[in-house]
């Protein structure tokens, strides 16, 4: 047994043909991950010394590998050490984020990631979330994480030879919720209690307002600022297939008219660098159609009210 990003089949040739995602690239993705799952595992006995000396631990072991587990996008290695308590080594696939023709995509996301968690745990300490314990980003500097900004850290010069930096993050309290919700989502009790949780998150996440549309996140001097595009999957998605999103780092947003309509250049972008995002002449017709159609009417769906903020915290995952 290994991790989903190994096991994951290529498509059937015909639903390829079909697709609008670029599955030439998507068929190099199995590869790339076991690759990484390769380098790890050859160094195990180094990554545990290593995190027994970043932890301040006697002993800890990185469990076998058919207990790895990752997600799309990252890779999340269980360690045990003593006591029963684990951590997770956390790490993004430098092949699905487009760190190859986007070199820096690896390191905004871990410092956007930082950025959110200590946020998250210093102003919105009633929301649940796993306790980041380290911070090590690519340029051998290190961080051991007490609270949010301006946060005091432990730096060290730890050398190691992933191919990006890491987080090391706690187990996340209770279980999850995959491993229930067929079996009770029919619950009309269980649905009121699971909507309501993430209710009381979103207000607890939305107490304070933010000045631009943009991301959290962590600067070279140790502090949280907000002055990141508002990094989405669908950004590194995109570059991580050679296409340019057209939004750099830097950019952020006091509107949410210049938001949206640089959303809409994404499709724009990959209707212009995407080999498989056009099937035929009446398919391009029919795409550019819709994307003229909600240029025009997307001012109409903006309340005058709210489109200069105030703006706040999201997750993906709640949207």
């Amino acid at each position: 047994m290994f991790p989903s990003a190994i096991n994951r089949k290529p498509k059937p040739l015909a639903e390829a043909i079909e697709s609008e995602d670029n599955e030439l690239a998507s068929m190099l993705y199995p590869d790339s991950a076991r690759q990484l799952y390769d380098a790890i595992g050859c160094q195990k006995t180094e990554l545990e010394h290593m995190i027994c000396k970043l932890l301040r631990v006697r002993t800890c072991r990185i469990v076998p590998s058919n207990l790895w587990a990752s997600g799309s996008f990252n890779a999340a290695i269980l360690v045990r050490l003593t006591q029963g308590k684990n951590v997770y080594l956390r790490l993004p696939f430098g092949h699905r984020i487009g760190e190859g023709p986007f070199p820096g995509n690896a390191d905004e996301k871990i410092r956007t990631e930082t950025a959110t968690y200590m946020w998250l745990q210093e102003h919105c300490p009633d929301v649940p979330i796993p306790t980041l314990v380290w911070l090590q980003l690519n340029r051998l500097l290190s961080h051991l994480v007490g609270r949010a900004a301006p946060v005091p850290y432990a730096r060290h010069s730890i050398r190691h030879t992933l191919p990006s930096g890491f987080l090391l993050i706690s187990e996340a309290q209770g279980k999850r919720l995959d491993r229930s919700w067929h079996k009770h989502h029919d619950d009309e009790n269980r649905r009121k209690t699971l909507f309501r949780g993430l209710s009381r998150i979103t207000v607890s996440m939305n107490a304070i307002p933010q000045p631009r549309i943009g991301a959290l996140r962590l600067q070279d001097d140790d502090t949280i600022t907000l002055n990141n595009r508002p990094l989405n999957l669908y950004m590194h998605m995109l570059e991580n297939e050679g296409v340019s999103s057209g939004i750099p780092r830097g950019r952020m947003y006091a509107e949410v008219d210049g938001y949206l309509s640089d959303l809409l250049s994404l499709q724009d972008a990959k209707l212009r660098g995407q080999p498989n995002a056009i099937f035929d002449v009446e398919d391009g017709q029919r795409q550019l159609a819709a994307y003229a159609g909600m240029r025009a009417v997307m001012r109409h769906f903006v309340d005058p009210g709210t489109r200069d903020g105030p703006f706040y915290l999201t997750l993906n995952d709640l949207i």
